[in-house]
């Protein structure tokens, strides 16, 4: 059995829900598992930071491999007691759902439960607030030309600065500056 424990919370004030999953995985050697969570940004006028810290795990040697993905971010990745974590933040706007999808394949042979505890970050965020500072303000706007004209190609590319979310940092990210100067949460 694998139980994998996601703990929901907000950061500080940011904080917009608290949740507890515990998902377990009645894992049979040579079969891979799954299971889905979503969550759903409902707050309009905010985004929604979300990301995920790996807590720790017991027993993974029983596994052959795990995954922890998010709208095709990989965010957790073990294989062969390699741990992979990304630092990714996904932006989620207002009405976009994350699905969290955890994978699980075992060994041949599981000996003891596996357990992979995760913490699952929600921040509220003002739309505008690109340095995350609680304000919208002319640091944003700063931010936003140093990126001006990059898509989501480009090498140093850092979704944050997409407030449109459409690929490429241009006049219409621009603007959502201007309208929400000046805005705190």
């Amino acid at each position: 059995m694998l139980v994998v424990t996601l703990y929901v919370n907000v950061h500080n004030s940011h904080v917009y829900a608290s949740e507890d999953w515990e998902d377990i995985f009645n894992v049979f050697p040579y079969t891979t598992s799954h299971i889905t969570r979503s969550w759903t940004n409902t707050i309009s006028n905010y985004i929604q930071d979300v990301k995920i810290e790996y807590l720790g795990s017991t027993n993974i040697d029983n596994l052959t491999s795990y995954s922890l993905v998010g709208n095709g971010i990989c965010f957790v990745n073990i294989t062969s007691y390699i741990i992979t974590l990304s630092n990714t933040y996904f932006n989620l706007r207002y009405g976009q759902t994350i699905l969290l999808e955890t994978t699980v394949k075992p060994k041949d042979t599981i000996d003891q439960n596996v357990i992979v505890s995760l913490k699952v970050y929600i921040y509220k965020i003002v739309i505008g607030d690109i340095t995350r500072d609680d304000i919208v303000d002319i640091y944003d706007g700063t931010a936003i030309g140093s990126s001006w004209g990059m898509n989501s190609t480009s090498q140093s590319w850092n979704s944050i600065n997409d407030i449109n979310n459409d690929g490429v940092i241009d006049i219409y990210d621009g603007t959502y500056i201007g309208k929400h100067f000046g805005e705190t949460l």
